[in-house]
C-alpha cells in the first residue's frame, strides 16, 4: 500500500508536468481510458473462473502477465533524462 502513493505521486502530477494549461482534460482523458478495465475486470473474472471449474488460477496469470508485460514496456520506454 505505501507503494501504492508513489504511484499517485507520480501520475497524478505527471499532467502538470507534459501539459500544464490543458491537465484537466489530459487527467480526464486518461482516468476515462483507465475506467475500461474496471467495467471489463468483472465479467472477464466470471468467465475465467467458469470456464475453468472454479480455479482462480487462471485469473491470477492473466493479472500477473498484463503487470508483466506493462512492467516490461515502462521499462523499455522510460528516461530520467531532463527535457527542458
Amino acid at each position: 500500500m505505501g507503494l501504492s502513493a508513489c504511484n499517485s505521486a507520480g501520475h497524478l502530477s505527471n499532467h502538470a508536468d507534459v501539459a500544464p494549461n490543458h491537465a484537466g482534460i489530459t487527467f480526464a482523458v486518461s482516468n476515462t481510458l483507465a475506467t475500461i478495465p474496471g467495467i471489463l475486470a468483472g465479467p472477464v473474472t466470471a468467465e475465467l473462473v467458469v470456464a475453468s471449474h472454479g480455479r482462480w488460477f487462471p485469473v491470477f496469470i492473466l493479472a500477473s502477465s498484463v503487470n508483466f508485460v506493462g512492467a516490461i514496456i515502462y521499462q523499455s520506454q522510460s528516461a530520467s533524462t531532463q527535457i527542458l
